[in-house]
């Protein structure tokens, strides 16, 4: 799996990585986990239009939840 980031999420992934010794890799895992509850709801709930298309940078669905 490959995902895109902004240079500035980049950035602080690998600061992140390097203060607690642990991978980006880890760490976007443990992003992933931590909200796919939320994303589910957001695109299977009707909370979003069903389209192809990922929501745009800034518009993750956890802000919308209040998360």
């Amino acid at each position: 799996m490959a995902v895109r980031l902004s240079p500035e999420i980049e950035q602080r992934l690998e600061a992140l990585a390097r203060e607690t010794g642990r991978s980006i890799s880890q760490l976007a895992r443990e992003a992933v986990f931590q909200h796919i509850d939320a994303i589910e709801d957001y695109y299977l709930n009707g909370h979003a239009e069903r389209t192809n298309a990922a929501a745009p940078y800034g518009a993750e669905p956890g802000l919308d939840l209040g998360l």
